[in-house]
């Protein structure tokens, strides 16, 4: 297979493919027996890229449905995981942190030390501090959630019921 695609139709399998220029939402025939959809743009180190699935069939609009936002749900958990940051350092959002931070606030002891990004630590000496870190923690969380959210609102799936040929 070329740039080492996969021909598996896992929905969070999407191939991240660069040198778009743009959004570019639709599904493509490749051949006679071979269908990719391409879905999104986005921007890394100033290359655009789309995500691509590629089917074995004509894929329905479950399929697309279940391909694309398992994209997004993807891509959120990583912004979750790693997109926010604190004092100019990454704070690390794993389960088990996240955990850490509510048990920390609910115990309601300080000084509280967490660990950032970078090994890097942040000493959290009242409650107020540590009452502040937590709600960004929070409102990163449910400002990704909801931009997610507003992202599976937003696909058009009627575009990627008909292919065009390539």
């Amino acid at each position: 297979m070329p740039r080492g695609r996969s021909n598996t139709n896992s929905p969070n399998n999407m191939e991240k493919i660069y040198g778009a220029q743009g959004p570019d939402n639709r599904l493509i025939r490749i051949s006679r027996k071979k269908f990719e959809i391409i879905y999104g743009y986005g921007v890394e180190d100033g290359n655009g890229y789309n995500y691509r699935q590629r089917f074995d069939h004509i894929p329905t609009e479950e399929e697309a449905r279940e391909c694309i936002e398992g994209q997004i749900n993807a891509h959120a958990s990583e912004v979750i995981l790693s997109g926010m940051t604190w004092n100019g350092a990454v704070v690390w959002l794993s389960m088990e942190n996240q955990q850490n931070y509510s048990a920390a606030v609910l115990r309601g002891t300080v000084p509280v030390t967490v660990k950032l990004g970078n090994d890097q630590e942040e000493t959290f000496s009242t409650m107020e501090e540590l009452r502040e870190f937590h709600c960004a923690v929070v409102d990163h969380i449910e400002q990704t959630q909801q931009a997610a959210w507003a992202d599976k609102r937003a696909v058009d799936y009627s575009v990627f019921l008909t292919p065009q040929d390539v």
